[in-house]
C-alpha cells in the first residue's frame, strides 16, 4: 500500500455529510481566515516575505537593499510563491497567497476534524475556537491564521500528519512532516519531534518497521530544500562570528519569542492557566485511542516547552551557550498545540459526548455547548469591531508604535506615509538608496526602494546577521528609531560616504533648520531629504 495514497485527502460522501456540506464547511473555514485575517496588505510579516519572494526572481529588484541580497532561508516559499510578484503587484499578490494559504489551511483542517470528530458542522466550530485560542493563549507570540507566509503552508501540512496519526498511518504522517519541514524547518522540525515522542509510547502500533524506516527516510529528503538551506546560514564564518550573531539574534532581536524572561508575564500567566484547564479535561475525559494520541502530542509539545524553560534558565549566565541553545524557538510548538489539543478536548468533552438522561445533566450540557458557541463568537465580534476601528494594515500598526495612541494621528501618519512612498515610488531613480525610519517595516512594500536597515528584516544568516546589527546601531546613533530628537549629523555622514545613501526619509518632528540637504518632498509627517552627490563632510 503506498504512504500517501489518494484517498488521505478524499472527501468522503459517508463521512461528515455528503461532498457539498463537506465543500460549505471549507468554504466556511476559509471566511473564518479571512474574517480574523483579511485586513489589508501587507500583514505583520508579509512585508518581509513577498518582498524577499520578489528579490528572489528578480534580483535587481531594490539592487542595493542588504536584507534582499542576504541568504534565503526559506527557498521553497519564495520559489513557490515568489513568482506571483513578477505577474502581479505585491499587494494583488499578497490576497492571492493568502487564498492559497487559507485554502489549504482549510482542507486540512477539515480532514483533520473528520480523522476525530465525524461530526456534520463540528469543523467549523473548532476552528473558530482554534484561532481564538491561538490568539489569546499563546505565550510566545506563534499564530498559525495569518498572511502569507511558510509557515501558513508548513501548517496545514502538519494538520495532515495528525489527520494520518489518527489512524496509525506514521509512514503518511512522516513524509507530510517532511514536506511541512521544506516550507518551515522549525514548524515541521519541532512537530517531528513531538509526533517521534509520540512514537516512542506507541511503537507497538507500528504495523511494519520496514516501511516506516522509508517513510522516515522519505520525510528527510522531502524536509531537505528547507533543512539544508538551514544548515548553511550558520557554517559561514569563524566560531566567534557564528556566536556573535547568535546572541544578536537571540538577545538583541527576537527574545521576545525566544527568552522566557524577556516574554509578557501575562501571556505566560495566561498560557499556564489554560495548560492547567487542559490537563484537568484532559484527566477527566475519557479518550478514544485516537484522540489519546492527539493529546499526547500536546504533551510532547508542552514538554519541549518544559525543557526550553529549563535550559534558559539553567544557561542564563552562559550568553553565548544560552543563544545556540534558544534560537530555536523552543515554544513555538507548544503556543500551536495547546489551543489545538483544549479545542480538542472541549470538542471531545462537549460537543460529541451523549447528554445524560435526566433533566439536570442535559441543562448543564446545554449550558456548556452554549458557553462554547459564546466563545468565539464573542471573540470574533470584538476582532471585527477592533479591525473596523483601525483599518491599517497590521505591518503598518507594528512598524508606528511610536506614533501617539490616538486614532486621528495615526491615521494622519499612515496618510502621509503612502504619500511619501508613492512620491519616492513615482519620483526617485529605481537604483538609489534610502535611510528610513527604524521600525517602519513597509518602505519596500510601497516605495519599491532598496532602504539601508529596517528593524523588522533582520537576515537568518550569519554574516547577514552581523552586518543587519551594525547597520541598526548607525541607524540608530543618527537618530532613525527616535520620534522626534534631530539627526546626528556626526554618525550620518561617514554612513552617507560610507555606504552611498542617496536619500533620507525623515519625521517632521525631527526636522531642523541647520539641515542643509534640500527638501525634495514633505508633508505634515514625513520629509524627503536628497543627498547632494558632491556633498561632502566638510561642507
Amino acid at each position: 500500500m503506498p504512504l500517501l495514497p489518494a484517498r488521505s485527502l478524499r472527501i468522503p460522501a459517508d463521512e461528515g455529510g455528503s461532498c457539498w456540506m463537506a465543500t460549505a464547511e471549507i468554504i466556511g473555514l476559509v471566511t473564518l481566515c479571512f474574517l480574523y485575517a483579511g485586513t489589508d496588505p501587507p500583514q505583520v510579516n508579509e512585508a518581509h516575505y513577498l518582498c524577499k519572494a520578489k528579490s528572489f526572481w528578480q534580483p535587481n529588484w531594490c539592487a542595493d537593499d542588504f536584507f534582499l541580497k542576504s541568504a534565503d532561508a526559506h527557498f521553497v516559499f519564495y520559489w513557490t510563491f515568489g513568482w506571483l510578484t513578477q505577474w502581479v503587484s505585491l499587494t494583488t499578490a499578497a490576497w492571492v497567497g493568502r487564498f492559497i494559504s487559507w485554502l489549504a489551511i482549510a482542507i486540512a483542517w477539515w480532514q483533520l476534524t473528520q480523522s476525530y470528530w465525524p461530526k456534520r458542522g463540528l469543523a467549523l466550530w473548532a476552528g473558530a475556537m482554534a484561532i481564538a485560542l491561538w490568539d489569546q493563549m499563546h505565550m510566545a507570540g506563534e499564530w498559525v491564521v495569518g498572511g502569507v507566509e511558510a509557515k501558513g503552508i508548513a501548517y496545514a501540512l502538519v494538520f495532515l500528519a495528525y489527520a494520518a496519526l489518527s489512524r496509525l498511518r506514521w509512514g503518511a504522517a512522516f513524509l507530510w512532516l517532511g514536506a511541512a519541514s521544506a516550507f518551515h524547518v522549525l514548524v515541521g522540525g519541532w512537530a517531528t519531534l513531538g509526533a517521534l515522542l509520540v512514537l516512542s509510547t506507541e511503537y507497538k502500533s507500528v504495523s511494519s518497521w520496514t516501511r516506516l524506516a522509508w517513510a522516515l527516510g522519505g520525510g528527510a529528503l522531502l524536509s531537505l530544500p528547507g533543512l539544508w538551506p538551514a544548515l548553511e546560514l550558520s557554517r559561514q564564518g569563524t566560531p566567534y562570528t557564528v556566536a556573535l550573531a547568535q546572541e544578536v539574534y537571540v538577545f538583541h532581536r527576537l527574545g521576545h519569542h525566544l527568552l522566557p524572561h524577556r516574554m509578557d508575564p501575562w501571556l505566560i500567566g495566561r498560557f499556564v492557566l489554560g495548560g492547567v484547564v487542559w490537563g484537568i479535561f484532559v484527566w477527566r475525559t475519557r479518550l478514544s485511542p485516537a484522540d489519546w494520541r492527539l493529546q499526547k502530542l500536546v504533551a510532547a509539545a508542552m514538554l519541549l516547552a518544559a525543557i526550553g524553560a529549563t535550559l534558559s534558565t539553567i544557561t542564563m549566565l552562559d550568553r553565548p551557550l544560552n543563544a545556540a541553545i534558544m534560537r530555536y524557538y523552543w515554544f513555538r510548538q507548544s503556543d500551536f498545540m495547546l489551543p489545538l489539543g483544549l479545542t480538542a478536548i472541549l470538542a471531545t468533552r462537549f460537543m460529541l459526548s451523549d447528554r445524560p438522561g435526566n433533566v439536570s445533566g442535559r441543562a448543564k450540557g446545554n449550558l456548556a455547548m452554549a458557553a462554547l458557541l459564546l466563545v468565539p463568537t464573542v471573540f470574533f465580534t470584538l476582532h471585527a469591531s477592533a479591525t473596523l476601528h483601525d483599518r491599517r494594515p497590521e505591518a503598518v500598526v507594528q512598524g508606528t508604535k511610536l506614533v501617539a495612541d490616538q486614532a486621528a494621528a495615526q491615521r494622519v501618519d499612515y496618510r502621509d506615509w503612502r504619500d511619501i512612498c508613492e512620491f519616492i515610488r513615482e519620483s526617485t531613480p529605481k537604483d538609489a538608496l534610502f535611510l528610513t525610519p527604524y521600525h517602519h517595516q513597509t518602505f519596500k512594500w510601497y516605495a519599491q526602494r532598496a532602504e539601508f536597515v529596517t528593524w523588522k528584516d533582520v537576515p537568518q544568516d550569519t554574516v547577514g546577521i552581523i552586518e543587519w546589527w551594525q547597520r541598526s546601531m548607525i541607524a540608530r546613533r543618527i537618530g532613525m528609531s527616535s520620534l522626534n530628537r534631530p539627526l546626528n549629523m556626526t554618525q550620518l555622514w561617514p554612513a552617507i560616504e560610507t555606504y552611498d545613501i542617496n536619500y533620507v526619509v525623515l519625521r517632521r518632528t525631527q526636522y531642523r533648520p541647520t539641515l542643509k540637504f534640500p527638501v525634495l518632498h514633505h508633508n505634515s509627517s514625513y520629509l524627503l531629504l536628497v543627498i547632494p552627490p558632491a556633498t561632502q563632510s566638510d561642507e
